[in-house]
């Protein structure tokens, strides 16, 4: 007997026909309904992009960076000329190192060497730097180039042309008397040298168990280096005398004051010896002395560097920072992994460290250049920015030296679907 409920036969073949069958507008609409959501599915994947991208650190800095000043070798500071955050001129001394001379009579003879000009025989007959300067090792150069200028001279007259042979001769007797006074005069001078240098060793240990006054110091310094002064001068008047007695005895032997030729070699010698001197001076300042290879600021990390300090080789001292901004340049060194994908051309979203991507947004550029060779497993690759440091969010970054940050290099615009259909066929394989 079959059911009824509420007067129908529910279990009749009409009824659950009637209840297996959908309506057909359900199916027809359905099924459209279904195709129209796939259609719209793949239309979104095709026209939305996922770019494909590699990350990598940045580094934005200027075309002209800082300048680093290094140690050049391992050596004591005499003085650091400079404080930070001082405005200097391309060339300006910024430290020098301890050697033997006196920088100040050093760089005053670079100045007098500087002004020449024009090489003549004449202007280097009336070259005439001061004679009492102290200047260690090329203190001999100066010498030599003293005595070349009075070989010179005798060829365009002398003092003694005119003089008969025991004239001569008492002028030489003479002379000798004055040279061996001021040997005499130097031997007292070295002993007084010696009992000031003495002195300044006990006067700097007392200065450095601060219990002696550092003027003090200073005042004894500067009384070594007037006895300095003064034995320099004696020194150059002895050359000078006994290139006199020479000349006094080859006027006694009849020797006359040459031809022609032998003024253009006596010239020559001079000349040489000025280009010696000068050589010289420029390599004892940059031995010695480090200068600003730029005009802009200083800046000396922590204040770490003072005068009488022990600097090793290559030991930073500090940077100058351009005035003038250049263009900016991102620096990145990427990974070998996955560069073979990166070319010059394609996009880069820069997000600094210091401009947080929420607050300011990021900022677009572009590859500019990729090297070839691989260093340190990385390849360099430099980005540029043709609309300068403007963000996403339209606001203008200050440039900064050396700001850092990730980029986003954008490899391949990929669709959606793409992405999708990649990884259903890499999953099949």
């Amino acid at each position: 007997m079959k059911e009824v409920e509420n007067g129908i036969n529910i279990r009749s073949e009409e009824v659950q026909e009637i209840l297996g069958t959908p309506p057909s507008w359900l199916i027809r609409w359905g099924t459209t309904m279904a195709f129209a959501i796939v259609v719209l599915l793949g239309w979104i994947g095709y026209y939305i992009k996922y770019p494909d991208s590699v990350l990598a650190d940045i580094k934005v800095t200027s075309s002209d960076p800082p300048k680093r000043i290094r140690a050049d070798n391992s050596l004591n500071i005499s003085k650091v000329w400079v404080n930070n955050e001082d405005t200097v001129k391309t060339g300006e001394i910024l430290i020098t190192f301890n050697a033997k001379g006196n920088f100040e009579d050093i760089i005053l003879l670079d100045k007098y060497l500087s002004e020449l000009e024009e090489i003549t025989d004449s202007t280097l007959l009336t070259f005439n730097p001061p004679r009492r300067l102290v200047l260690g090792d090329i203190q001999n150069s100066l010498f030599d180039f003293f005595a070349k200028q009075e070989e010179l001279r005798r060829f365009d007259g002398s003092k003694f042309d005119n003089l008969s042979i025991r004239q001569l001769k008492n002028q030489s007797t003479n002379i000798q008397f004055s040279i061996n006074a001021d040997r005499k005069a130097i031997r007292n001078l070295g002993e007084e040298l010696a009992i000031v240098n003495k002195r300044y060793d006990e006067v700097e240990k007392g200065v450095r168990e601060k219990v002696i006054a550092e003027r003090l110091l200073d005042q004894t310094k500067e009384k070594i280096l007037s006895l300095q002064r003064e034995r320099q001068g004696l020194e150059a008047q002895i050359k000078n005398k006994q290139f006199q007695i020479r000349e006094i005895q080859n006027r006694i032997n009849g020797e006359q004051r040459g031809t022609q030729e032998s003024r253009q070699t006596a010239y020559r010698n001079l000349e040489d010896s000025f280009n010696k001197l000068r050589n010289q001076v420029e390599t004892w300042k940059k031995n010695y002395t480090i200068t600003s290879p730029i005009d802009g600021l200083v800046l000396i990390p922590n204040d770490y560097i003072s005068d009488n300090q022990y600097v090793t080789k290559d030991q930073q001292l500090m940077d100058v920072i351009p005035f003038a901004v250049g263009d900016i340049i991102g620096k990145i060194n990427l990974k070998l992994s996955g560069s073979g994908k990166v070319d010059e051309g394609q996009e880069v979203i820069v997000k600094f460290t210091s401009y947080p991507f929420e607050v300011f947004g990021a900022v677009k550029g572009r590859v500019s250049w990729k090297g070839n060779i691989p260093s340190n497993n990385s390849i360099p690759v430099e980005v540029e920015f043709p609309r300068g440091l403007i963000t996403t969010t339209g606001k203008r970054i200050k440039p900064n030296q050396e700001m850092v940050g990730t980029a986003e290099i954008i490899t391949a615009d990929k669709r959606f679907i793409e992405r999708v259909f990649e990884r259903i066929r890499r999953n099949l394989s």
